[in-house]
């Protein structure tokens, strides 16, 4: 997509920008149990894809 797209422009930049994440993370108490991650949710939703359209 660079092809397409100046990553000067602010209009595009906020649509086709890096993604982000996060973790919690949680420390176990010391002798008595282990640190744990979760609950972990992945998702993405393609439902309005037909709106970004770059004719090939």
């Amino acid at each position: 997509m660079s092809r397409y797209l100046d990553p000067q422009d602010p209009s595009t930049s906020v649509l086709f920008a890096d993604g982000a994440g996060a973790a919690v993370v949680r420390a176990g108490v010391r002798g008595t149990e282990r640190g744990e991650i979760g609950p972990v949710t992945l998702g993405s939703d393609g439902s309005l894809a037909d709106l970004i359209h770059v004719p090939g």
